[in-house]
């Protein structure tokens, strides 16, 4: 059985993004356009995610689990 939006059912992916910055965190409205050809639209879905800001200190263990990841500091 193929399924109508295989990944196989489309050629390229046109994607946009906007991210708004918020005082708590931010959101990514998201459109995707799944083509097969300039003129065939395939599906066109649509998504909001919302990001929200963390304490910093639930942030301090991310150093020492992660150190090639800290900007200015060598793990190796």
């Amino acid at each position: 059985m193929k399924y109508l939006l295989d990944t196989q059912a489309w050629l390229w992916l046109d994607r946009h993004n906007i991210l708004l910055v918020t005082p708590n965190g931010w959101v990514q409205n998201e459109h995707n356009r799944e083509m097969r050809s300039p003129d065939e639209l395939v599906a066109h879905e649509l998504g909001w995610i919302t990001y929200r800001r963390i304490p910093q200190e639930r942030c301090e263990a991310a150093p020492q689990q992660f150190p090639n990841e800290v900007p200015g500091q060598s793990g190796r």
